[in-house]
């Protein structure tokens, strides 16, 4: 078991590794064609994407995953296709009534048009919820290469979409959108051809009941983490220059770049978790997994912050330089939520206690709010990159109160208490190199070296090495073939 979630959290990884890697050639490429205002459009045009996307439909992804292992597979087909009708359709009324009110939004958006920008950015929203479906299909079944290779190939329609609109035609945040409008226009068709090769029409009402009942209590759960990742740009936006939500944009996009690794990790363990929650070999082997899930994320989110002013410098013009001052903030917000709020959601999914991730979100959600209302004001764009690290640490607190009742994940806390310390040192050692090394290759490679050292040491203090790895795979394959 142990070992096939390590392989094929390492097919998610390798992809996504590699989409992320890819990824960052767009950072140059909005930086060098771009002003921070466009960018700053750009961020603003992507709220309303999320938005659409949380009120158009509920994340019915997350019932096609668990009623893979809850329905026998004629009635599953018969449950997809209830599914695919409901994404195909229904988000076309929400549609229908914002271009009936359109006028009305530019009084939200005062800098930002409705034609063509927020239209656009509708419909964009419209064709991205297709592809969730065919993707949670391919988590169920676990074939991490059909996951990777699906976004792999969306995301190289994009990129050469946004090459030949913003670099060639020099189109600007226009540009951009027109690019990803046309990208996901294309995806969605593909994403429904799968979705309906596996699907079989015929209306089931309660299959459609049971989905909804499931995710409905995710809707106000979505529409607060959506308070939480993207609404501090709509604050902004009425607080502050669109050059400076650009500079913001771009420290957030380097913030949450690790995440898709943690989320890599997530989508393996996720559906391994639902179906053998309660096995015995699974249970001795939790530790184990939580235990290096943590420490691979200390050490990325470290990798990141650390050499966050040299990757600000080499990825964009001087006018976004002052971004990586607020990495550091994004970044530990981010970790809260991958390390300790992901594995809790995946403990009330499985148990069908959806309806509490509407407290878990929502509290930090209105502290977030709250605290962007009081503080953008007179401390911008910093202010905001601090309180989604305070709404984070709230979220993975009552995270962690609340799925211990229905499930006490073994997280190595003392250990972690000895982790967090080692890596806020190396941060600080490592903020001083610039004082005394001059030559940028120079402190990249010393901060390397630091990486090393602080990576070897987190090692040590989770209580492993080569020797108890080697261990954990054969007492793992041992019990495996008990069970069998």
């Amino acid at each position: 078991m142990l070992r096939k979630i390590v392989n094929q959290s390492f097919i998610y990884m390798a992809g996504k590794l590699l989409i992320q890697g890819l990824s960052f050639f767009l950072i140059p490429l909005y930086t060098h064609y771009m002003e921070p205002s466009d960018y700053g459009i750009l961020g603003i045009c992507a709220t309303i994407s999320a938005v659409f996307v949380i009120i158009a439909s509920p994340p019915l992804q997350a019932a096609v995953s668990l009623f893979y292992f809850k329905l026998e597979r004629k009635e599953y087909r018969k449950f997809l296709g209830m599914i695919w009708l409901w994404m195909l359709l229904v988000p076309l009324i929400l549609i229908g009534v914002l271009y009936t009110f359109s006028a009305k939004l530019s009084f939200y958006f005062p800098r930002v048009s409705w034609n063509p920008y927020l239209q656009l950015s509708v419909w964009i929203g419209y064709f991205e919820l297709a592809p969730s479906i065919p993707l949670a299909l391919f988590t169920a079944f676990k074939k991490p290469f059909w996951y990777v290779s699906f976004n792999l190939l969306s995301f190289v329609m994009d990129i050469s979409l946004l090459i030949y609109f913003v670099a060639v035609r020099h189109g600007g945040a226009l540009g951009s959108l027109h690019g990803q409008l046309i990208g996901a226009g294309a995806i969605a068709v593909f994403s429904h051809v799968i979705v309906l090769s596996y699907s079989r029409f015929k209306w089931v009402g309660r299959y459609l009941v049971d989905a909804l009942k499931l995710c409905m209590p995710y809707i106000p759960h979505v529409t607060w983490m959506w308070v939480l990742n993207v609404s501090d740009r709509w604050i902004l936006l009425r607080f502050v220059p669109l050059a400076s939500i650009g500079i913001y944009n771009l420290a957030y996009t380097l913030g949450v770049s690790f995440y898709l690794f943690s989320s890599a990790m997530m989508t393996a363990y996720s559906p391994v978790y639902y179906e053998k929650n309660s096995a015995p070999s699974f249970r001795k082997i939790l530790p184990h997994l939580l235990t290096v899930y943590w420490l691979t994320e200390l050490w990325m989110v470290l990798a990141l912050i650390l050499l966050a002013p040299e990757i600000v410098k080499i990825i964009s013009p001087p006018a976004y330089h002052s971004a990586w001052f607020l990495v550091p903030w994004i970044a530990a917000g981010y970790w809260l939520a991958a390390a300790i709020y992901q594995p809790c959601l995946d403990v009330l999914h499985s148990h069908q206690r959806t309806r509490w991730v509407m407290l878990i979100s929502g509290i930090p959600a209105i502290l977030n709010i709250v605290l962007n209302f009081k503080f953008i004001p007179s401390y911008g764009i910093q202010a905001a990159a601090v309180n989604t690290f305070l709404a984070f640490a709230l979220m993975a607190v009552l995270a962690v109160l609340v799925s211990k009742k229905f499930d006490r994940l073994p997280f190595p806390w003392m250990k972690l208490g000895q982790m967090i310390p080692v890596v806020f040192i190396a941060y600080l050692i490592g903020s001083t190199f610039h004082l005394f090394l001059y030559l940028w290759w120079i402190i990249v490679l010393t901060k390397g070296a630091l990486l090393v050292v602080t990576g070897t040491i987190l090692i040590r203090i989770a209580g492993f090495d080569i020797r108890t790895i080697l261990t954990m795979f054969q007492k793992e394959k041992a019990i495996e073939t008990i069970s069998s």
